[in-house]
């Protein structure tokens, strides 16, 4: 499967996506200010997307996606990072989907600055996606990310009772030993008793 990553980043978080989604198909992101950029061979995977300019796309990716040449797009799925909404990203989807074959129907998207976590999660989701038999069902961003980000959450409450758990249960079983001692002896004591 062959992929290509496109953004453009004037904040810096577009970009770091665009970075995380290229480890994890094994390809370069590229800005799309950067010659390189255009596309002339035909992808399996085209991923692009951009931080915001207000409620609209920066002037150089709205630009690049309306020269962008058509039938050589397979499948495109859409990113973008903005503070309050997620305009930026389904306005990429709007202008690529023109282009490709088929767009994913939700859009990768991080209000402001994409935590690590987040960005380890669409690297996953990027790799699953590209190595996925064709056959196979094509994920939702949106879903996948979602649903990666809750078992991430409760992994870590888990493990963070169970540590704490840990702790109360020895506390707990320190303050009982005098009560399980006084049992034990009032066990002992009947058993004499008795006998």
């Amino acid at each position: 499967m062959k992929a290509a990553v496109r953004y453009h980043s004037p904040k810096g978080h577009a970009r770091r996506i665009a970075e995380a989604i290229a480890r994890g198909v094994g390809v370069e992101a590229l800005d799309v200010t950067d010659p390189r950029a255009g596309l002339s061979e035909p992808v399996d995977f085209f991923f692009v997307g951009s931080d915001s300019k207000g409620l609209s796309l920066p002037d150089e990716m709205r630009e690049y996606l309306q020269n962008l040449p058509e039938g050589l797009i397979d499948q495109a799925i859409c990113f973008g990072c903005s503070s309050f909404t997620r305009r930026p990203a389904y306005l990429v989807q709007e202008l690529v989907k023109r282009k490709a074959a088929r767009i994913a129907p939700q859009a990768i998207w991080s209000r402001n600055a994409p935590r690590e976590d987040f960005l380890e999660i669409v690297s996953q989701f990027a790799h699953t996606e590209v190595t996925r038999n064709e056959d196979d069902k094509r994920l939702d961003p949106k879903v996948y990310l979602f649903k990666e980000l809750k078992l991430k959450e409760q992994r870590e409450a888990a493990e963070a009772a169970a540590a704490a758990g840990e702790d109360v249960a020895d506390e707990a079983e320190e303050a009982a030993a005098p009560a399980f001692e006084a049992a034990d002896g009032a066990e002992d004591a009947k058993a004499d008793t008795a006998e």
